[in-house]
């Protein structure tokens, strides 16, 4: 499943479960916040603990994790960009971040993994600047695959996985649309998706 998301057009925003509980699940997220869309996001401990960089609103919401193979997707003044950490600046004109990995395609290039076969969750970026939410379901793909279908069926130069397995989770709701993969954990951050409010 994959929508492709104009930052002109809409707004992101960082689903987040609530300190010192066992998480949420996506679908709980998504309508609590009255989300279009949302996936889950990054990685957490056993204890249900974020692990790596989340920023909502400019603000740091949890701490940069120093791993050299995890990436940094991020939208600042409604450009979205995906970077290492070693090359991320804090700022307060960031809108959204968060810190996962590893990515599947880099600059139009598909790097070599230790694969395996699984259920994903990932982000992209199209050429012509949009943002891509995939979410696969039944038997899983190698990341290599994922690679391969961002960059030849979405046209993305750049492209990351978020956590996945057994987090892998999306909730939709736009109009009669409606998706729902369940995932066997509960989580703890995601993405959502909202109608732009308009400013007068």
């Amino acid at each position: 499943h994959a929508f492709e998301l104009d930052p002109k057009k809409v707004a992101f925003d960082l689903l987040l479960s609530p300190k010192n509980t066992l998480g949420s699940s996506i679908k709980q997220l998504a309508q609590e916040k009255n989300a279009l869309i949302a996936i889950n996001g990054g990685f957490f401990t056993e204890k249900h603990q974020s692990i790596g960089l989340l920023m909502k609103d400019g603000k740091r919401v949890n701490q940069l994790h120093k791993t050299s193979w995890w990436s940094i997707f991020l939208i600042e003044k409604n450009i979205p960009k995906i970077v290492k950490p070693n090359k991320f600046a804090e700022k307060q004109s960031i809108q959204i971040a968060i810190q996962a990995g590893p990515r599947v395609v880099i600059n139009g290039n598909i790097p070599k993994f230790k694969d395996q076969i699984t259920n994903r969750t990932a982000v992209g970026i199209n050429k012509k600047n949009k943002v891509i939410f995939l979410v696969t379901e039944g038997n899983g793909v190698l990341l290599k695959e994922l690679g391969e279908i961002f960059r030849i069926k979405l046209l993305c130069q750049n492209a990351m996985a978020l956590d996945g397995g057994s987090s892998t989770q999306a909730y939709a709701k736009i109009g009669k649309f409606h998706l729902d993969i369940s995932g066997r954990t509960k989580v703890t951050n995601g993405l959502g998706v909202f109608r732009k409010v308009s400013k007068y």
